[in-house]
């Protein structure tokens, strides 16, 4: 997608089907932390310093990564230093490179941080949160030091090079300031010249889903008289453009009703949000999350108003002025990003990934105009399921009571 934002700008990504998902559980650990693992290692003939130096003045970096279903590498340049950025992604995938001692040191580093981590109240809350939404799935174990154990340098760059021997199956994107004809050659070179087997490899199912019923947890950690809300629907999704509209204008329509009555009317907290992602892949799933913060002894009373607004939606839909908002601020927001780089890579590798034609893209101000109250509000039955939720709630080791 060549472009004219911004003249000193090209963002690139890489990506293909498989990730950590295919390895196996004895590996996880290893896959989880490998590329950055290898890039304290450096790559090729450099370490990590040396690279640094090389590149000291350019404007060129690329990280690859392995996701839970996917692997690649993503980078950015600017036109005038492109050719190294291929010249990176060739080194990558390539050429990782065995380092011992930065290995141990980065491992160090990493053990310093997780029990740094562990000190506060609200790592207790995210980990937890993680472990009940995983269903304590083995992948799903928050970092612990004790994990880092587990942690395999030789397994690491095994990994690496499985996940990165057949670059037949990866998909390359840019955006930018570049012309595509300027491009051709170092595409043909860099990458054109992967190492290709044709493999055929995607990912696997490892069945990590969302738990089903009503889950409810308290827990007390520091001695700061604050709290921590927070609470999760999900649930199956049937995953199409007509939904995805409806979900978003949900999560916008009562993330702001929230902020005028928690926030504003009820002035029981500085902030609430409520975000809300759906997913294709393993298999169509949705999950809303509202959170806030307020005085341990506000719990109740808050949780109790959030549950009456999402019921309030469910009953009678969003006011014609909240709905107005939400489409003010969708389309508003839709025109800033049209012109930003980051959103055209980022939507162009999403509807490859989704199998949806890209020009769908340009199709979203129509699907703001169509969704209003009364698909907000069937939105809002439908997935504000009170039957598969969970509350998590981080409150003082003590009431402040002598």
């Amino acid at each position: 997608k060549p472009t004219d934002f911004k003249n000193d700008q090209v963002l690139f990504r890489a990506f293909r089907f498989g990730g950590n998902s295919i390895v196996p559980d004895s590996d996880y650990v290893a896959a989880v932390t490998a590329e950055t693992v290898l890039e304290e290692c450096g790559w090729g003939g450099f370490s990590a310093v040396e690279l640094e130096k090389k590149l000291a003045g350019k404007i060129a970096g690329l990280s690859p990564f392995i996701a839970a279903l996917s692997q690649g590498v993503t980078g950015n340049a600017s036109p005038r230093d492109l050719e190294i950025l291929f010249q990176l992604v060739r080194l990558q995938f390539a050429s990782p490179r065995k380092d011992t001692a930065a290995f141990r040191a980065y491992q160090s580093r990493l053990k310093d941080s997780i029990q740094n981590r562990s000190l506060r109240p609200e790592s207790a809350l995210t980990d937890t949160l993680q472990a009940v939404l995983t269903c304590r799935h083995f992948r799903g174990r928050p970092m612990t030091a004790a994990m880092l154990d587990e942690m395999d340098l030789d397994a690491s760059l095994r990994i690496h090079r499985e996940r990165f021997a057949d670059a037949s199956g990866f998909t390359f994107f840019l955006a930018g300031a570049f012309d595509t004809e300027d491009i051709k050659p170092m595409v043909l070179a860099y990458l054109g010249g992967l190492p290709s087997t044709g493999s055929g490899e995607t990912w696997k199912d490892v069945r990590m889903t969302y738990p089903r019923g009503v889950i409810e947890k308290t827990l007390r950690r520091g001695i700061e008289p604050k709290a921590r809300v927070v609470l999760v629907f999900s649930g199956t999704y049937e995953w199409n453009p007509k939904n995805n509209a409806a979900f978003n204008s949900m999560t916008d329509a009562l993330d702001i009703r929230l902020r005028e009555v928690i926030r504003e009317d009820m002035g029981g907290t500085y902030g609430v949000s409520v975000s809300g992602g759906v997913k294709r892949i393993p298999r169509p799933e949705y999950g809303v999350t509202v959170s806030f913060g307020c005085s341990p002894g506000r719990v109740d009373e808050l949780a109790r108003a959030v549950l009456s607004q999402i019921d309030s939606l469910k009953t009678g839909g969003p006011s014609a002025r909240i709905m107005q908002k939400v489409q003010e601020a969708q389309r508003r927001e839709f025109e800033i990003s049209m012109k930003e780089n980051g959103f055209w890579i980022g939507r162009l590798m999403q509807h490859y990934v989704d199998g949806q034609d890209p020009r769908g893209i340009l199709e979203f101000p129509g699907f703001v105009r169509k969704t209003n109250a009364k698909a907000v509000q069937k939105a809002a039955r439908r997935w504000f399921d009170m039957r598969n939720r969970v509350k998590v709630v981080l409150l003082p080791e003590t009431d402040g009571t002598p």
